[in-house]
């Protein structure tokens, strides 16, 4: 293609009505869940919305548990932010990397 169009990442609301969709076909806790979880994601995109959703159920499911609630989506976030949990220790360096990381979030929230 000739044109390149950005797209802005959504907004609040945005996200709240990007995980609707998202999960419209999955038995959520509350609709108050996706309020929730639209405010403790800000910068993520459509992709990683979606991701979420899908990561949530999933968790759900091997817990064999009827709805997805906020635990679900919580541990999603993580899982879409930083990946697989893993079995070691993190090191001094990896903790203090992801305290900033996780402080640039809190100074840019909305």
């Amino acid at each position: 293609f000739d044109r390149q169009v950005q797209v802005g990442l959504p907004d609040r609301e945005g996200r709240r009505r990007i995980l609707a969709i998202h999960t419209r076909n999955k038995p959520i806790q509350s609709e108050e869940v996706l309020d929730e979880i639209a405010r403790a994601t800000f910068g993520f995109s459509g992709a990683h919305l979606e991701s979420l959703a899908n990561e949530a159920a999933i968790l759900a499911m091997r817990e064999n548990s009827e709805v997805i609630d906020s635990i679900h989506f919580t541990e999603a976030i993580d899982k879409v932010l930083l990946g697989e949990k893993v079995d070691r220790k993190p090191t001094q360096k990896e903790m203090e990397r992801v305290s900033y990381h996780e402080g640039g979030h809190a100074l840019v929230s909305e």
